[in-house]
């Protein structure tokens, strides 16, 4: 796990430093390449071992490149994590999986997103027109979501 680890804070490193020079074929592989660790991890139980650490990272690393990329150059944000785990995403495939770590992945990613993007009194990471940016697309995809979340909860 300390490999791991230090290896998911170098990309986190990177993508807070780095990422915005990269050429465009450059960010989609760095992208799809998080997207399938999120996959590697998706079908493990949420409070086992070294998952939830790991699961965390990830998050967090999903949500940085989402606050930099989406909308405009990552449009498949929510259907590459937001369905079922055999069509190639991180949710659930039926209710007895729901307690996934794929499930804890992108509700975390969200919660960051969100709290870097509604309050910038507290958090300044992101600028005023990107932050706009960012929640215009999620309301554009709340249709897409939020379904899944209220059939989540009746979990």
């Amino acid at each position: 796990i300390p490999g791991k680890l230090f290896a998911l804070g170098i990309l986190q490193t990177f993508v807070a430093k780095g990422y915005a020079q990269l050429q465009e074929n450059d960010r989609l592989a760095l992208r799809y390449a998080l997207l399938n660790t999120a996959r590697q991890l998706a079908p493990s139980p949420s409070n086992v071992g070294e998952t939830p650490i790991l699961g965390n990272k990830v998050s967090s690393l999903l949500a940085n490149i989402m606050i930099r990329d989406f909308p405009q150059r990552w449009t498949t944000f929510f259907t590459d994590l937001f369905v079922p785990t055999a069509m190639g995403g991180i949710w659930y495939n039926n209710e007895s999986d729901v307690s996934t770590m794929g499930v804890k992945i992108g509700l975390e990613c969200l919660k960051l997103v969100t709290e870097d993007c509604t309050d910038s009194d507290f958090n300044s990471k992101i600028s005023t027109t990107r932050r706009n940016d960012v929640l215009i697309g999620l309301n554009e995809v709340s249709t897409q979501f939020l379904p899944l979340l209220f059939k989540l909860l009746e979990q």
